[in-house]
C-alpha cells in the first residue's frame, strides 16, 4: 500500500495562517492561538506532547473563524435592520427578508483570521488557500500553495517524479484511420462487376425474347425490375468500400448518403419484384378455390387441358419455368 501511494498528489484547504506573527482580527496571531489551544487541551487531559491530538484539531482555526464570521455578519445585519426600525430578535425561519440580509452580510464579510484570509464565494463557500502536497518517502511534503482570489501559485520545486519523467495529466487520444483491406476491396469489386454483367445480360435476354410464350409466362416486367435492383445493390458495393484513402473528408458525407440510397433502392426493387411474383403465383393457386362449383380449364401447349382441380400441376409448371429462367 505504501508503494502504491508513493508519489501521489493531494490538495486541501489551508487551515492555518502561514504568517505566524501576523495579527488577526481577534488580536492574536496564529501561533498565539495554537499555544492557547494546546494549553486548554493539556488541561483536558489530552497528551498532545506525544502527537496525540483530538479529532478535529486541524479544523480548529476554521471553527474559530466561522464564529467570527457569524458575529461580524450579525453586526452588519443589525445595523441594516436598525435603519428600518427592525431588530435581529424578530428573525425566525419564516422571515425571508431578514434571512436574505444575513446571507448577504456573510457573503460580504472579509477579514484576516487564524486560518488565513477569510472570504466567501457567491454560493457561500469559503475561499481559502489551497495547499498542494505529495507523498515522498512515505511522508507528505508541501509543494506549494494556490490563491484562488489572486489566481497566484506559489511553487517550491520539491516534487519528485517516478523515473524522472513528469506523468501525463490527461488521456491522450490519437485518431487512427481504419481502412478496408485493399485486396478484399478489389476482390469484392470484381465479384460485383461479374454480377452486374450477368444481370445486364439477363435483362437483355429477357427483353430480346419477350415475344416467347415461356418468357411471357414468367412475368418479364418483374424479372427486369428485379435484375435492375440487383444491379443497383451491386453498384453500392463500390461505394461501401471507399474510405479515407480515396475520398476527402468533405466529400465523404455525400458518399455515405449515396450508398445508403443505392442499397435501400436496389433492395426495394429486387425484393419487391420477387414478392410480386410470389403473390402472382399465390393468386393463381387460390383464385379457382373461391368458387369450387365452377370448373375452369387451362390450355398449355404440349399439355392436355387441366381442370381447376388439377391446378397444382399448372403451378408446378409455372414455378419450374420461373426457376429455370432465374437460374
Amino acid at each position: 500500500m505504501r508503494e502504491a501511494a508513493e508519489g501521489h498528489l493531494t490538495t486541501e484547504a489551508l487551515m492555518w495562517n502561514q504568517n505566524l506573527n501576523e495579527r488577526t482580527i481577534s488580536g492574536m496571531t496564529s501561533e498565539d492561538f495554537r499555544l492557547r489551544l494546546n494549553q486548554v487541551l493539556r488541561k483536558e487531559g489530552y497528551k498532545i506532547d506525544n502527537q496525540r491530538y483530538p479529532e478535529g484539531y486541524q479544523e480548529a482555526p476554521l471553527a474559530y473563524d466561522a464564529v467570527w464570521s457569524v458575529a461580524l455578519a450579525f453586526n452588519k445585519t443589525m445595523d441594516r435592520l436598525h435603519k428600518y426600525g427592525k431588530s435581529l430578535k424578530e428573525f425566525n425561519y419564516n422571515n425571508k427578508e431578514i434571512a436574505d440580509d444575513i446571507y448577504s452580510a456573510i457573503n460580504s464579510t472579509q477579514f484576516l483570521g487564524i486560518s488565513g484570509y477569510v472570504a466567501f464565494s457567491s454560493q457561500g463557500d469559503r475561499i481559502a488557500l489551497t495547499q498542494i502536497e505529495q507523498v515522498i518517502n512515505g511522508n507528505y511534503v508541501v509543494l506549494g500553495y494556490y490563491d484562488t482570489q489572486a489566481d497566484n501559485l506559489t511553487w517550491f520545486d520539491r516534487e519528485v517524479w517516478h523515473g524522472g519523467k513528469v506523468p501525463q495529466d490527461r488521456t491522450i487520444i490519437r485518431n487512427v484511420l481504419r481502412t478496408v483491406t485493399l485486396p478484399l476491396f478489389i476482390c469484392m469489386c470484381v465479384i460485383s462487376s461479374v454480377g452486374i454483367v450477368i444481370a445486364i445480360a439477363l435483362v437483355v435476354f429477357n427483353i430480346w425474347n419477350n415475344h416467347r410464350r415461356v418468357i411471357q409466362s414468367s412475368h418479364p416486367v418483374c424479372n427486369t425490375i428485379m435484375l435492375f435492383g440487383i444491379v443497383v445493390c451491386l453498384t453500392a458495393v463500390f461505394l461501401l468500400g471507399l474510405d479515407g484513402r480515396f475520398v476527402s473528408p468533405g466529400a465523404y458525407p455525400a458518399i455515405c448518403q449515396t450508398r445508403a440510397w443505392l442499397l435501400s433502392t436496389g433492395f426495394t426493387l429486387s425484393f419487391g419484384a420477387m414478392f410480386s411474383k410470389v403473390w402472382r403465383v399465390h393468386r393463381l393457386t387460390t383464385k379457382a378455390k373461391s368458387d369450387p362449383k365452377v370448373r375452369t380449364f387451362v390450355a398449355i401447349p404440349g399439355w392436355c387441358c387441366v381442370s381447376e382441380w388439377d391446378n397444382n400441376l399448372v403451378v408446378s409448371f409455372v414455378v419450374n419455368v420461373i426457376t429455370r429462367l432465374d437460374g
